[in-house]
């Protein structure tokens, strides 16, 4: 359990305005800022003191914090109890726990606190025996009013008997995390934190009348607490039902890569991006692909609309975008760019309700677009967590869909930074489906790919359906060659 999630929820979303002018009367004072390499000594933590830092931010800014205690019992104890997400560690606080997938490699859960009932958390937690680590991410951040949220846990014996360190480490961003990092008074970080770090010290050690483990699998078993199981963008997707029967209809992709502008500036990696793509899609995954390098508007309005007047309801069409773009604040519109596109004119710009309007027109009954280029989250709506049951493939495959991966929201995204002549996006995307043995959906693809373009980037992807483009609860599905001949 990460013992700001439930914090987070109550100061993320609820901290009002007067809340914040009280903080600032009330004489808080920055707390220094240590070095992640901060620790207390053996002798400081046989003393059962709870250390709590503020350390350094990552490149992206925020908050991060660091803490540090000891627990009475060997790491494998330590760690044994830790990832048994079938019976948590949970405080008063969680109102309401779902173990939503569960593996020897990591789990996703579902969590809704006390502070806020009406939203849920969503984390993926992942394992790492030999380094005795669990590394966490928060999934849906949009949904509960928050930039970012990750970290990780690790357990260390220490050379002063039976005993493990454990230090956790977080980093997150939400509208006044400042404040609450600064703020002493009680339900500040210092105070917040060592209370959560005390309750799951005392439940990490081995049950007793005054250590008491709540047995939330129970709960599971008797249907209290509805479990659904989460596909997940690696080769165990097979957790979620696929048997080769699913008729998944035909493939087609339009890959579009633009380096060289007539009016600006030139891109390095959106052509090497789509050619690299494209290759991977029609070897890997069967694709009728077509690759348009360097168009101009209208060579990219005819490929749109050309897929609109020839794809029919067995048809999934995947458009994929690697050039420039741009956001009118004014109009609130975001563009994107081709190679004729002019700095001082949009006459031949392409606006998200360009590619909406065609796409609304389309038979094809799964449509996604893949959009790396800045501001390219003006297509979403933010990221939505699917309840996934052992029927979801067939569900999915069934319901049509309309779907926007955008490697970016609202800011400028990087055109490098990945392997070889890639960029970051570009690099992750091809690496979540070249792991993917199977079938693998669209909303498992984002959760594979987010966090390590956020963690090489200082841009945050988004997924979700197309704003008024015929979207009726589907999603698109990328099936593996060796998948579909089973």
């Amino acid at each position: 359990m990460n013992y700001f999630r439930k914090v987070l929820t109550k100061y993320s979303l609820n901290f009002l305005f007067l809340g914040m002018i009280a903080l600032l009367l009330s004489g808080c004072h920055n707390l220094p800022t240590f070095p992640e390499s901060i620790y207390p000594t053996d002798e400081e933590l046989l003393e059962k003191k709870i250390f709590v830092y503020r350390i350094e931010p990552e490149s992206k800014g925020g908050e991060a914090y660091k803490v540090v205690y000891l627990v009475d019992a060997s790491v494998d104890v330590v760690w044994k109890k830790k990832i048994d997400y079938n019976n948590p560690i949970q405080s008063s606080k969680v109102i309401n726990y779902q173990l939503v997938y569960n593996s020897d490699k990591y789990t996703i859960t579902r969590e809704t606190y006390s502070d806020s009932p009406e939203y849920n958390f969503t984390w993926k937690n992942t394992f790492s025996p030999d380094k005795k680590r669990i590394d966490f991410v928060l999934m849906n951040p949009i949904e509960v009013g928050q930039n970012f949220n990750y970290g990780y846990i690790k357990f260390e014996p220490v050379g002063i008997g039976d005993k493990t360190r454990v230090t956790q480490i977080g980093y997150f961003d939400f509208t006044y995390a400042s404040y609450w990092i600064n703020n002493m008074d009680k339900d500040g970080m210092t105070d917040f934190v060592t209370e959560m770090a005390k309750t799951d010290r005392e439940k990490i050690l081995p049950a007793s009348p005054t250590h008491k483990i709540t047995n939330y699998s129970n709960a599971l078993n008797n249907n209290k607490i509805k479990p659904v199981v989460q596909a997940v963008a690696t080769s165990e997707f097979k957790a979620v039902s696929f048997d080769g029967a699913i008729d998944f209809g035909k493939y087609h992709a339009i890959i579009i890569g633009i380096d060289q502008y007539r009016d600006l500036p030139a891109l390095r990696t959106a052509v090497s991006d789509a050619q690299s793509i494209a290759e991977m899609l029609n070897k890997d995954y069967g694709f009728k692909v077509n690759l348009v390098l360097n168009p101009t508007r209208s060579q990219i309005l005819d490929e749109l609309a050309r897929a609109r007047q020839t794809l029919t309801e067995n048809d999934n069409l995947l458009i994929y975008y690697a050039g420039h773009g741009w956001l009118d604040n004014g109009a609130d519109q975001g563009y994107w760019m081709p190679a004729d596109a002019s700095r001082n004119s949009k006459a031949n710009w392409i606006s998200n309700t360009d590619v909406t309007s065609e796409i609304l027109g389309m038979s094809s009954k799964h449509v996604m677009v893949v959009a790396d280029s800045c501001y390219s989250g003006k297509l979403t709506r933010g990221f939505q967590i699917k309840e996934l049951t052992p029927d979801y493939m067939t569900r999915m495959a069934r319901k049509k869909a309309r779907v926007v991966l955008s490697s970016g929201g609202l800011e400028p995204v990087a055109d490098n930074g990945g392997k070889g002549k890639h960029s970051v996006f570009a690099t992750a995307f091809m690496g979540a489906l070249l792991e993917n043995n199977g079938a693998l959906d669209g909303t498992s693809l984002f959760t594979k790919i987010r966090h390590p373009v956020m963690v090489n980037s200082d841009q945050t992807p988004e997924y979700s359906d197309i704003h008024k483009a015929g979207h009726d609860g589907g999603d698109f599905i990328f099936v593996r060659k060796t998948a579909a001949a089973k």
